[in-house]
């Protein structure tokens, strides 16, 4: 689902959404579980209120001086042989990826799961130049056989149910498969093994890049990412700016809450750290390491608005309870990044009329699919040239970039190919190893409820002399994107994610209409304000009001980003810069003067209490005409009531 072909506006997609049975019983399942995995695994962990606040400190402290970390970062690389490329925009990190593809022969690259890859449409250029890529993280490749956009930051298919897989299994492989998620995982591994032996080029993303030592950190649960990262012979990262972190003990802040607040476990299952090229003497690892840092519209929000949506770890924690995402899904919300967050990402990345509608509203066997999609996918990792991931982190100190996953198709993908890129968002870096502990011990219980997620990878670069395992070559993307623009701008904080996607577990509007109502890479609320950040505030306007402020996704966010607030924020910028549409800023300011005005107030009650009655029914305001109708077509408007509060208390008072 192309963001650009969407068409319908965001009330038409979440009333889909809110219509699709199979939708609203993958959501109800997924997000609960999320919730119920990340309240335990934080109830377990004491320490875990103190160190989502040191995270938050560490990114504050990092975008600060983030100039100065990515330079670190980007010389630990290349001392180590790895390549950065510095991409303004979300088009510049593309381009890279398809001129290394061009002139490197790619034919074939393998991806590990990867937000900031979807947020430059990576896919589609890629298959456009006549090269095949291959999703090795289970819900991605689930994704990629249903022709479709990821609608949760950590679980892509989570609106997808156990039945619609198995289906979609049979139809797109050849055969018929029981619902059995085990058999199904199996199919997928043996697909995928031999894609990674094939691939030329890894490709992933970056959960964090620790600046002091040059690791590009991945935090997977599936293991790909290694893969992606190692047996490919070129390895590319693509990375969000904020991504980077100064130290490797910053990484262990990380790494620390990253798992518990996306799938409550301690840590993810592979953690694999990247630190550039295989090195004279090893056998093992990629050729090449390119590390591709994209601003992409967050630099703009550095000392902006958004500027907290750059804290953002993606680990999902704000969807899985945000009750507007529970109940819609990512996908009504139109943008790559889903949920209150990604209404915040959103705005960041592609301005905030980008988020001007979303800133204000807001029998199968998962055994048998899941090994199904392994065996599938197992013969692709053997045959990708290149290994594609995103990046949970990139560590600077150690050049090492960070995949967390659940399913160690992380691994496979940084590991098998010939080439691992991985494409990450600039926000991903963080200082150190230290720092990165931080993170992973909240991500994983933010975004699944696991104390750690079950593969947590760290890449370093490619394959070194005398290694047997890993890519060729390593390719980090740092990619910008938008992003240094909000690093001084009003979306920062959406650089903080950690696109865990507690988020949209907890959302009522993405648990309703999923992600792919949302229309865009990043669903859910902090997709409106990725979106906004990515490609500018315009590109939400009709999301901007995706959102019922409830709050829930401030709560779960594991680095505490204040999505509800930069929501409001952004409202209010589209309503100031006469981005939002003239009707709603014409009720706004009407409402506004009112209320200002006692007379009018009184007066105005008066006159709504007489004109409201042919369209008062049990108690609610239904189907006004004219543009009051848009209001009440995706609201429940209360009638206006008898007697106001003041006039009750008088009568009561009266002798």
């Amino acid at each position: 689902m192309s963001e650009t072909s969407l068409g319908a506006p965001f009330a038409a997609r979440a009333r889909g959404a809110l219509k699709d049975a199979y939708l609203q019983e993958a959501l109800g399942i997924a997000t609960t579980k999320f919730i119920g995995l990340r309240r335990e695994s934080f109830e377990d962990f004491p320490q875990g209120d103190a160190l989502r606040d040191r995270a938050r400190a560490i990114k504050e402290a990092t975008l600060q001086q983030l100039d100065r970390h990515l330079e670190r970062l980007a010389d630990n690389i290349e001392r180590l042989g790895g390549r950065v490329h510095w991409a303004a925009t979300g088009d510049e990190a593309r381009d890279i990826i398809l001129r290394l593809c061009r002139d490197k022969g790619v034919r074939m690259a393998v991806k590990s799961k990867s937000m900031a890859t979807e947020e430059i449409e990576l896919n589609e250029a890629l298959e456009h130049a006549g090269v095949k890529p291959v999703e090795t993280d289970l819900g991605e490749y689930i994704i990629q056989l249903a022709h479709e956009k990821p609608s949760h930051i950590i679980a892509p298919a989570i609106h997808k149910t156990k039945g619609q897989v198995a289906d979609l299994f049979s139809k797109e492989l050849g055969g018929r498969f029981e619902a059995d998620p085990e058999v199904l995982t199996k199919v997928a591994r043996a697909e995928l093994r031999q894609k990674f032996l094939e691939a030329d080029m890894g490709i992933t993303g970056a959960n964090f890049a620790v600046a002091e030592t040059g690791t590009v950190v991945l935090v997977t649960n599936e293991g790909n990412g290694r893969m992606v990262t190692s047996l490919p012979r070129i390895h590319v990262a693509v990375m969000g700016m904020e991504k980077v972190i100064p130290s490797m003990t910053d990484l262990m802040v990380f790494l620390a809450i990253l798992a518990r607040s996306a799938t409550g476990q301690k840590l993810s299952s592979y953690t694999t750290l990247v630190r550039g090229p295989r090195q004279p003497g090893e056998m093992e690892g990629p050729e090449e390491f390119h590390l591709i840092l994209m601003d992409n519209g967050r630099t703009r929000q550095i000392a902006g608005t958004l500027r907290e949506a750059l804290y953002c770890l993606r680990c999902g924690a704000c969807l899985n309870v945000c009750p507007v995402y529970r109940q819609i899904g990512g996908h009504a919300y139109g943008h790559t990044y889903p949920g209150p967050i990604g209404i915040l990402l959103t705005a960041m990345l592609k301005g905030a009329p980008s988020v001007k509608e979303l800133a204000h509203r807001f029998e199968a066997d998962p055994e048998v699919l899941t090994k199904v999609a392994r065996a599938e996918l197992r013969q692709k990792f053997l045959e990708a040239d290149m290994g594609i991931t995103g990046a949970n982190f990139a560590v600077a100190e150690t050049g090492t970039v960070v995949l967390v996953t659940n399913e160690g198709n992380g691994r496979m993908v940084t590991s098998l190919p010939r080439i691992h890129v991985a494409v990450m968002g600039m926000e991903k870096v963080i200082p150190s190893m230290t720092d990165l502990m931080v993170f992973l011990a909240i991500l994983a219980r933010s975004a699944t409820g696991q104390k750690l997620s079950s593969y947590t990878t760290l890449v370093r670069g490619p394959r070194q002399p005398g290694e047997m395992e890993g890519p060729e070559e390593f390719h980090l993307i740092l990619m910008d994107n938008g992003r240094t623009r909000q690093i001084a701008g009003t979306l920062r904080e959406a650089l903080y994610c950690l696109r865990c996607g507690a988020c949209l577990n907890v959302c009522p509007v993405y648990r309703q209409i999923g992600g792919h109502a949302y229309g865009h890479t990043y669903p859910g609320p902090i997709g409106i304000l990725l979106t906004a950040m990515l490609k500018g505030a315009p590109s939400v306007k009709e999301l901007a009001h995706a959102s019922s402020l409830c709050g829930a996704c401030k709560d779960v966010c594991p680095v505490r980003i204040d999505i509800p607030r930069m929501l409001v924020e952004l409202r209010e910028h589209l309503d100031t810069e006469k981005i939002a549409p003239w009707t709603e800023r014409l009720l706004f300011g009407m409402a506004r003067r009112m209320m200002m005005r006692p007379s009018w107030f009184r007066g105005g009650a008066s006159v709504a209490r007489l004109a409201q009655k042919p369209f008062a029914r049990d108690g609610r305001l239904r189907a006004l005409p004219l543009f009051f109708g848009k209001w009440t077509a995706t609201r429940d408007l209360p009638a206006v009531a008898e007697k106001t509060f003041s006039e009750w208390w008088q009568e009561l008072r009266r002798p």
